[in-house]
């Protein structure tokens, strides 16, 4: 029974149970399996039965399901194994697996349940996890738990992306350190306050990311430290940072409305749809001068003029039905006046509907105002511009034209509305652009007025043009110089003509004819001519454009009071103008020969020469009848001015040469170099004596006065220069002579003696000086030796007194005392001792005798070897001989030397002379010392005119020069008598310096020192 029972239920277990039960052999097929089998997987049990279960497995799951099968044989029991089988239809079914291997049935039992709804259940768990997970991290709140003391235990990912911060960076923190510190103790009063709550709120907190910027937060925290889920501060954070900056920006607009509606200079008012008054600024206040209390509420129209309510309430209309509007407006406030208000309309519009009008009025009355003095001031402006001489256009930015006045339409030829708005590159023409474009450029770039010349073509005008710049554009004037134009270029052509005039060989009627051709190509209209009169007849000079016919017709026609125009004015001497010749009388008998040959018209004017003699005749053609204009007549006349000129010269230049040719014959007959200087013209005319007395060539030598100057000698041009100039300058000197030096060709300095005549013109200046140059050279070489000649002469009779005094006091004392002591000598009462004292005294006088006669026959040597041998002698190398001997006494004394020879450190001289120079100033120098002190003797030289100064300078005992330099250089004179001398040294020096053609001076203070200096001849 209990078998029966088991077996039956057993089957009732593998019909009715949801799970599939199996027995699987050791072969891993199927022996036995559950009805649930067909449920599961599709398959019945006799579709199972001796099948592979391996066979069944997903592929994937086949290696791990063998892995598990063969720890089951293993003996050990497997719960909870799951894995995929391929259910019939071929999709994949999860199972659950339990089984353990039975040794003794050597087979495998099995269970298996389907985890299909399992998975699906856990599938959605996943995906609410994943979408509570996203809600978290995605959301713009942010979500943190603290435990409770504030630190982070949890960070939600929305939390690291908005604050920056990584989550493992927060857990662990306290939320405190990332709070600013104004707000940290109300958060912290928070956290305490959230201890005995369930939710507490926190707003607009300043927190600090992870940038170290400060964000603002509100915050809402729930305590769930008793949920053992949570256990902590769960806090929802939202980043509210822009709508507090925008709560900022808003208080912010609303108080820069506020100030600039409050402090608006204009009026500002706001008004409702039914024209109330609703708020007003303190400019329309002061307008209306009432307080906001008066007008709030109120119509607006109430505080009008009823003059003009009603265009006020118009333009309100038209605001309220949705535009804008804007209008001027005179309104007359009582007591104040009138005043011109700008006002702007604008409808309020909330959600599309206007809710009132926003108007704003200005006070323009100074504007409008100013705008009439403009109007005015630019009526007057154009009257001005209109009465102007000058052509006148203004130019806008874009360099259109803005205005031209009348004469800028009389000069081009163009009415003003034709070109206002038009651009002036696209009206004038190619030449007038390229000359204008970069001087109007350079006006506007540097802000700058220039002005500059053009010619316009088209026109045949010349054009002074004057552009200011200024912020509108260019102001332009333009000027008609044609007639200023034609005056140069006919003076131009002046200056070209009187060149020609003077080039070398030009004749007269070469001049004349170029001349008259430049005035027809300047004035293409006339033909002129230039007739020469001679014994009562008019001759053709020039006429380069008149037919042959007509000058063969009038040459040689004898002047009178009815001929024709030149005819005529030769005569009357004085201008002839005849507009229509075929009309005038003047031209009776000569109309047919002019007609014929197609002249209209003829100006005549009188060429004059020297004392108003008629030299001929200036005469203007033309092909039509012409009246002159005065502009004409000037030309005209300056033309003929210059013909007078130039036919003067010509003349004068004809007998001028005339003359020169009898005046060069005159000046190669003499011996002087004659020059005529021209002061007006700057010229200077040499004459032959310049090239035979001072071998100049006058073909290349300069026509100017500075070549006398640049050879006058370096010494005499000053003083000469100075002396001719004075004479120029002086108007009542007729006369001026000077002698000096000059350099001829060859360098050589010869003596010239000069005289002059100075030519005046009637305001007595210089206008011309003539004059001659002879070479004295000779003569003066003739005077210089005489005076050497008398020189000598005086000196050798200053010596021979000398000698004569020396002879008869210095000889003449040791004579008298021998002759004496011999008359004592003879006595016969004498004894021994005083004959032998006698004696002595005549030895003593006869060595007197002695010296004083080889000193003079020293200095009788000098007189006499006055033209010595001469050598170049360095001073440095004489000096040192004549201290050679002197050494010891250098030594002993203690004597200094200083020497410096660099300006003149040589001389050509007698050596002999030169040593004994230096030998007597230096021995005095050492002799004359002051006892006690180092003495000092400076020796240099130095070069003066045509001498080599030779000074000796000491610091010795030194003399009174006012008392004796009269003696200081004569012979035998003695000046310090406790020192042993003769006399004899600077008389030496001085003879001997005179000797060699110098002199020696004296500088000297007593107890100071002396200062020779010799004067040699270079």
């Amino acid at each position: 029974m209990n078998n029966v029972s088991r077996e039956g239920l057993l089957e009732k277990l593998m019909r009715y149970s949801l799970d599939m039960i199996c027995v699987v052999n050791a072969e891993g097929k199927f022996v036995q399996v559950s009805d649930a089998s067909k449920s599961i997987l599709g398959y019945g049990q006799e579709e199972l039965i001796g099948a592979s279960y391996l066979q069944l497995v997903v592929p994937k799951d086949r290696e791990k399901t063998l892995a598990i099968a063969k720890t089951i044989l293993k003996g050990a029991n497997v719960t909870g194994f799951e894995n995929r089988y391929l259910h019939k239809t071929g999709k994949e079914v999860p199972l659950f697996w339990s089984a353990y291997w039975s040794e003794e049935d050597n087979t495998m039992f099995c269970v298996a349940r389907d985890a299909t709804q399992l998975k699906q259940a856990q599938a959605k768990e996943k995906e609410k996890e994943a979408f509570f997970e996203a809600l978290v991290e995605n959301s713009s709140d942010m979500m943190v738990v603290l435990d409770r003391e504030g630190n982070y235990v949890f960070v939600g990912g929305s939390y690291v992306r908005i604050m920056g911060y990584p989550a493992e960076y927060l857990i662990g923190k306290n939320v405190l350190e990332f709070i600013h510190p104004g707000d940290a103790p109300a958060i912290q009063e928070k956290l305490v306050e959230l201890q005995g709550k369930d939710i507490v709120t926190a707003s607009e907190f300043r927190y600090r990311n992870a940038s170290g910027e400060w964000k603002w937060l509100e915050s809402m925290a729930s305590n769930q430290l008793l949920n053992p889920a949570v256990q902590g501060l769960v806090v929802n954070s939202r980043d509210v940072t822009e709508r507090k900056l925008s709560q900022q920006r808003l208080r912010q607009s609303e108080q820069l409305y506020k100030c600039l509606f409050n402090n608006n200079p204009d009026a500002i008012l706001l008004e409702d749809v039914n024209g109330l008054v609703t708020d007003v600024n303190q400019a329309q206040l002061a307008i209306s001068g009432l307080p906001a209390s008066a007008m709030l509420h109120q119509p607006f129209t109430d505080f009008l003029p009823a003059s003009v309510v009603d265009i006020c309430s118009r333009y309100f209309e038209q605001a309220l039905l949705g535009s804008t509007v804007r209008f001027d407006l005179e309104i007359p406030f009582s007591g104040k006046g009138a005043k011109v208000m700008d006002i702007t309309k604008f409808p309020i519009l909330v959600d599309g509907k206007v809710e009132g009008v926003f108007s704003i009025a200005k006070d323009i009355t100074p504007i409008v105002r100013a705008y009439e003095t403009i109007q005015r001031q630019a009526a007057r402006q154009k009257i001005i511009l209109e009465s102007i001489t000058d052509a006148f256009f203004a130019l806008d930015e874009n360099w259109c034209f803005t205005y031209a006045n009348s004469e800028f339409e009389r000069l081009v030829q163009v009415k003003s509305e034709e070109i206002i708005g038009k651009s002036f590159w696209s009206y004038f023409p190619k030449e007038v652009l390229g000359q204008s474009f970069p001087e109007f450029y350079k006006a506007i770039k540097s802000g700058e007025a220039i002005c500059y010349e053009l010619y316009h073509q088209s026109l045949k005008v010349w054009l002074a043009v004057k552009a200011y710049p200024s912020e509108e554009g260019l102001s332009v004037y333009l000027n008609d110089i044609t007639s200023q134009k034609q005056i140069e270029e006919q003076e131009a052509l002046g200056k070209r003509v009187l060149e020609l005039n003077a080039t070398a060989g030009s004749t007269l009627e070469e001049v004349v004819n170029h001349y008259l051709v430049g005035l027809e190509e300047q004035r293409a209209d006339m033909l002129t001519s230039v007739l020469y009169l001679e014994n009562g007849q008019l001759f053709n000079l020039a006429s380069p454009s008149l037919p042959k016919a007509y000058l063969d017709a009038i040459e040689g026609v004898k002047i009178g009071p009815t001929v024709g125009s030149c005819g005529t004015a030769a005569y009357q001497k004085e201008r002839v103008i005849v507009s229509d010749l075929e009309q005038d009388p003047l031209w009776v008998d000569y109309r047919e020969a002019a007609l014929q040959n197609g002249l209209k018209s003829c100006w005549s004017l009188p060429i004059f020469g020297y004392n108003h003699r008629v030299l001929g005749t200036f005469a203007i053609y033309h092909r039509q009848v012409r009246e002159p204009s005065a502009e004409e007549l000037n030309a005209i006349e300056k033309a003929r001015d210059l013909l007078q000129l130039i036919i003067e010269n010509k003349l004068t230049e004809a007998e001028l040469k005339l003359s020169n040719e009898r005046y060069d014959l005159a000046a190669s007959a003499t011996s002087e170099a004659i020059y005529d200087i021209d002061r007006v013209y700057k010229k200077v005319y040499w004459g032959e004596g310049f090239e035979k007395i001072f071998g100049f060539n006058r073909a290349t030598l300069k026509n100017s006065e500075s070549v006398w100057v640049e050879n006058l000698h370096p010494e005499d041009r000053e003083k000469i220069t100075a002396s001719f100039n004075l004479a120029l300058e002086s108007p009542d000197v007729f006369h001026w002579q000077a002698e000096y030096r000059f350099r001829k060709a060859d360098g050589q300095i010869s003596q010239v003696a000069d005289h002059a005549r100075i030519l005046r013109d009637k305001n007595h200046r210089s206008i011309r000086v003539i004059g001659s140059m002879q070479d004295i050279s000779t003569r003066k070489r003739y005077e210089i030796e005489r005076e050497n000649l008398i020189e000598e002469l005086q000196g050798r009779n200053n010596a021979l007194q000398q000698f004569t005094h020396i002879v008869s006091h210095n000889l003449r004392a040791p004579v008298a005392n021998i002759m004496g002591l011999t008359e004592m000598f003879q006595h016969p009462n004498l004894t021994e001792q005083t004959r032998a004292a006698i004696n002595e005294k005549m030895r003593t006088a006869a060595q007197n005798l002695d010296t004083v006669i080889r000193d003079l026959n020293q200095i009788l040597s000098i007189r006499g070897s006055i033209g010595g041998i001469k050598e170049s002698i360095n001073f440095r190398e004489k000096v040192e001989k004549v201290l050679e001997p002197l050494q010891l006494e250098l030594a002993r004394h203690r004597v200094k030397l200083q020497m410096n020879f660099q300006e003149a450190p040589s001389i050509y001289t007698v050596g002999s002379y030169l040593y004994s120079i230096l030998h007597n100033l230096i021995t005095n120098a050492i002799k004359y010392r002051q006892p006690g002190q180092e003495t000092l003797i400076e020796i240099s030289t130095r070069l003066q005119g045509d001498y080599v100064v030779l000074t000796v300078k000491d610091n010795g005992l030194g003399v009174d020069v006012e008392k004796q330099g009269k003696k200081l250089f004569g012979l035998y004179n003695r000046f310090h008598s406790h020192i042993e001398g003769r006399g004899v040294g600077l008389f030496l020096v001085k003879t001997q310096a005179e000797a060699l053609g110098g002199k020696v001076t004296v500088q000297s203070k007593v107890q100071e020192g002396s200062t020779f200096e010799v004067y040699l001849k270079r």
